[in-house]
């Protein structure tokens, strides 16, 4: 009874061998040799699962792009809001501390020229992880590279009227309010 037991079970591992064997082919483009199963049902199944995967992660990529975007839009909004309320709030002490005119209309001109530099900013980074075929990141794109006009403005203009009372030192003070309002931004606890 034993003997007919063991005969039947090694029986059965050699027909298991055979038809794995003969089910499977080996794979000589690689230098290993892999077993692939070649029934025709079976390779439309992987080529559905290759399709299903690719089409998960490029859904995903996209909302996570988009999720990302939304965050950056959201803090790019806090930061100008953040510059304006500064711009305004010392604006006000120096419009009740100076003791010339010329000093709060050098600062406004300043704060102006840097909420713009800033908006400039945000549009300029805002660019810098999108494709050139994405509408919404090119169309930005031309104000972000022309930031550094604002200072240059600046600069000139305060050359040239300062004859006429703008005073320099207010108008660059003016300019860096942005520094102010991204300082905020970093030491502000975000929920996300």
């Amino acid at each position: 009874m034993r003997a007919i037991l063991i005969f039947l079970l090694t029986s059965q591992q050699n027909i298991f061998s055979f038809t794995l064997f003969r089910r499977h082919q080996i794979d000589k483009s690689c230098s290993a040799p892999l077993l692939r199963f070649s029934t025709p049902s079976n390779d439309d199944f992987w080529e559905k699962q290759k399709k299903l995967a690719a089409d998960l992660n490029e859904s995903v990529g996209k909302s996570l792009k988009e999720e990302q975007m939304a965050k950056y839009t959201k803090r790019a909004g806090l930061l100008l809001g953040d510059t304006f309320y500064f711009s305004i709030l010392i604006l006000s002490i120096l419009w009740c501390c100076a003791n010339t005119i010329s000093t709060p209309i050098s600062y406004t001109f300043g704060a102006t020229c840097g909420l713009a530099y800033s908006f400039g900013l945000s549009k300029y980074v805002e660019t810098l992880g999108g494709d050139s075929e994405a509408e919404a990141t090119v169309e930005g794109a031309g104000f972000g590279q022309a930031r550094f006009a604002f200072l240059i403005l600046l600069l000139v203009l305060i050359g040239k009227f300062q004859s006429s009372g703008a005073q320099a030192i207010p108008a660059i003070a003016g300019f860096f309010t942005y520094q102010l309002a991204s300082l905020s931004q970093a030491l502000r606890q975000f929920e996300e």
